[in-house]
């Protein structure tokens, strides 16, 4: 019981921040510490930042110094006291602090913190990651709304190159050059708008494309549009002005299905003008999209859905989410059309052994859109476990594959016949799975939970999905039992906030997942797809407990 390890959580601190934690190998945030008299303990990475000008352990009430600290953060404790940490950084004046209680000395320990060669204990936790958002600079546009509602927005060049410039330049200030930059033009009017039109020249967009901006943002009260680098890079500077517009749609001229599903609610005729040529197709790009829409009496939010209407088809996006705290859905599509919200009633499944679930909300979501079914009787099974058949045909439907083309399979035990066969091709054609064997994929065998963060991960790369990270790395209590294929895989999905821990810090990599637990995962992933920026913060982890974030 003489180990001891700590870890101070830190990025290169921007003026004004004054605030730390101290994390122990177990990635639990710490108050305070407790060490012995006489004993050393080591610390690692060292507990003071590069640029810290004041390393300091003040003293106890009667001014008798307690412990030390030398310049390769191992603590030394002289006597009975109370000690308090402090640091002091060249750009942020003290640093929280942490008391470290000195105990008398434990009989028989040496001074040597107890371990059998004479040596301090020491543990070594994960080198800690860092979030990597973009830096995001602001275009503020005020403007007048004509007689009819609608607005028209010209961005000037000067604008545009003024926001890559001070995006990059506070980037650079702050060390995050490498999480790219994102710019947003943020538009305020004088009264309510039915209709948007945003224009910029052709040397905004080379500007903007130039710069590399991983997202360009129209933020406006009746909807929100940001658009990735690759749907940018679709207006070339040879087609002239682009002009994005986004018009609130009469619904009654919609076909009789589009009415049906879209009711009442917000519709918008999306397209972009590119020196007089529509460009509705953004090849491969990817659009995100935010209304403003406010739950109608006996609403779900999971039956709420961002549709398209192509003429009398209807398309119910998978990839689209409630945000009941913005009071926001979103969604994210590759082309551009007559989009809106419609709510799905009918032919949603209703269980009835999901009541107070920790996962009710998460298997509410994925069995609307249609990526899990029951196990029969109204029951949908959420805590047992998930096989690797059924877990493969969750992912080939929230791709949206078209199962009849993935009809061969090349396992000996996947029958043509079952429903999870075409999931299974398509799933090992893409490298998202193996199988146990040359010759076997073992459809009915549990994933475990650490098999499930490799196959997202695989899953994220085959749909050409670069995963963020908007958490900080956990230190699991159980981190040495992830096996070391997996662990990469953990951390990426654990740092992206889709896969957590479990109770008492503990990730539980061999545990087999839960129906209940993948539908979390699903639902999580969908969201963060969505807008990796402003996808909802977890409310449960992946045993429904409150999660300590780090």
């Amino acid at each position: 019981d003489t180990e001891f390890a700590v870890t101070v959580k830190y990025p290169p601190l921007p003026v004004g921040v004054t605030q730390m934690t101290i994390l122990n190998a177990s990635g639990m945030a710490l108050t305070d510490l407790s060490i012995h008299t006489g004993e050393t303990y080591a610390i690692k990475p060292d507990l003071f930042p590069e640029n810290a000008t004041d390393k300091t352990i003040t003293y106890s009430s009667d001014n008798q110094q307690v412990a030390t600290v030398n310049a390769s953060g191992v603590i030394r404790a002289l006597a009975k006291g109370i000690a308090e940490i402090r640091v002091r950084t060249e750009n942020s004046e003290v640093m929280q602090t942490i008391h470290l209680t000195v105990l008398p000395a434990r009989t028989g320990t040496g001074g040597n913190g107890g371990s059998s060669d004479g040596k301090p204990t020491i543990i070594t936790p994960p080198a800690t990651e860092q979030p990597n958002p973009p830096t995001t600079s602001e275009i503020k546009v005020e403007v007048k709304v004509d007689g009819s509602g609608q607005a028209a927005i010209s961005v000037s060049d000067k604008a545009v190159t003024d926001a890559i410039k001070a995006a990059q330049d506070l980037a650079e200030k702050n060390g995050t050059e490498k999480n790219g930059i994102a710019v947003s033009v943020n538009i305020s009017t004088d009264k309510a708008v039915s209709s948007l039109a945003v224009i910029l020249s052709p040397n905004a967009m080379s500007e903007l494309v130039k710069a590399g901006v991983k997202e360009f943002r129209i933020n406006s009260s009746i909807i929100t549009i940001s658009f990735d680098l690759t749907s940018l890079t679709q207006f070339k500077q040879a087609c002239g002005n682009v002009t994005i517009n986004a018009a609130k749609a009469d619904v009654s001229k919609l076909s009789t299905a589009g009415r049906a599903a879209i009711g009442n609610r917000p519709v918008f005729d999306l397209s972009v003008q590119c020196g007089g040529k529509t460009i509705s197709d953004f090849s491969g790009g990817l659009v995100s999209i935010a209304v403003p829409y406010t739950l109608g009496a006996n609403e779900k939010t999971e039956n709420l859905f961002g549709v398209h209407v192509d003429g009398d088809k209807v398309n119910w996006l998978i990839n689209s989410s409630y945000d009941s705290l913005a009071k926001l859905l979103r969604f994210s599509t590759a082309h551009f059309s007559h989009f809106g919200i419609g709510y799905k009633a009918d032919d949603v499944p209703v269980f009835t052994d999901i009541a107070e679930h920790w996962a009710q909300a998460d298997i509410e979501f994925v069995a609307a859109r249609g990526l899990f079914a029951g196990t029969g009787n109204n029951q949908f099974s959420p805590d047992i476990s998930m096989t690797r058949g059924m877990f493969v045909t969750a992912l080939g439907r929230m791709a949206g594959i078209d199962a009849t083309a993935h009809k061969t399979s090349k396992f000996t035990d996947v029958a043509e016949t079952t429903y999870y066969a075409p999931y299974v091709a398509w799933a090992a054609e893409k490298g998202i799975v193996s199988g146990t064997s040359t010759t076997t994929f073992a459809p009915d065998q549990t994933i475990t939970r650490e098999q499930m963060a490799v196959i997202m991960s695989n899953y994220a790369k085959a749909m050409s999905y670069t995963i963020p990270k908007t958490s900080d790395a956990v230190t699991f209590a159980d981190s040495a039992s992830i096996a070391s294929w997996a662990r990469d895989a953990v951390r990426s999905m654990q740092m992206a906030d889709i896969l957590m821990g479990k109770g008492q810090n503990r990730f539980d990599p061999a545990a087999s997942a839960t129906r209940a637990e993948v539908a979390a995962v699903l639902h999580r992933y969908v969201e963060l797809v969505i807008d990796k920026d402003t996808a909802q913060v977890l409310e449960k982890n992946d045993s429904g407990q409150t999660p300590i974030m780090p």
